[in-house]
């Protein structure tokens, strides 16, 4: 518990995201509101990589 806590507070939203949390994610780029989205990189982590950039 401690060391989830811990890791919890390296995410601005309080942590990594629930198998639902991505699952709404997925059935939106699955919808007809993506639909005209191409070539992007869509990391749904709780904002981890605004303060941890993507490694190269």
């Amino acid at each position: 518990p401690a060391m989830r806590e811990g890791a919890a507070r390296q995410y601005p939203l309080g942590g990594v995201q629930t198998a639902e949390q991505v699952a709404g994610v997925m059935a939106w780029l699955l919808g007809d509101s993506a639909a005209r989205l191409t070539g992007q990189v869509i990391a749904v982590d709780g904002g981890f990589t605004t303060v941890r950039p993507l490694l190269k």
